[in-house]
């Protein structure tokens, strides 16, 4: 999860819109400078996007109107039921139920979405052809330099703090 954080923070244009589990948001926007896409930040639960077996219009327009344009989708999440009862935000599901291999195969099968980072259990996908903006494609010549060398460890810190505080919240 560090790794593609730190990929992305090197690789994407800074402040993205971005979806990914609680954890996983949370290192996006701490390390990797991305802006996640969640029901806490007032924007929507991306929660039923990747339940869903198939892409939906509801989904798309979902996409569309929070301008999601990224994915992080993360294989390990199919291994267990999540740690604090969900994945992405409450609501996701009537009771907590473990992600499937399929509901996240989906990502790589849409047409619009294009696999920029593979690093084995994590995949980052590109959904700029869904929003009509022009892809970057993982090019680090199109995303500009990144922002720093490695991880502000304060910054670490503090977005551990917060996945501690969301978690005991939701327990």
């Amino acid at each position: 999860s560090i790794a593609a954080a730190q990929w992305a923070r090197g690789h994407l244009p800074a402040n993205s819109h971005m979806a990914a589990d609680a954890v996983n948001s949370v290192l996006m926007a701490a390390v990797g400078h991305m802006s996640p896409v969640n029901d806490v930040s007032g924007q929507v639960n991306v929660g039923p996007i990747y339940f869903d077996q198939t892409f939906t219009q509801h989904d798309l327009s979902l996409i569309r109107g929070a301008r999601i344009r990224y994915f992080v989708v993360d294989d390990r999440l199919t291994e267990s039921l999540p740690h604090v009862g969900v994945y992405f935000a409450s609501g996701e599901t009537p009771s907590p139920q473990r992600l499937t291999g399929a509901e996240l195969a989906k990502f790589q099968a849409f047409p619009g979405l294009v696999r920029i980072y593979d690093n084995g259990p994590i995949q980052i996908y590109d959904a700029s052809a869904l929003l009509g903006i022009p892809s970057v494609r993982g090019d680090p010549g199109t995303s500009g330099a990144p922002l720093q060398d490695g991880a502000d460890p304060f910054v670490l810190v503090l977005a551990t703090i917060l996945v501690a505080i969301w978690a005991r919240v939701l327990i």
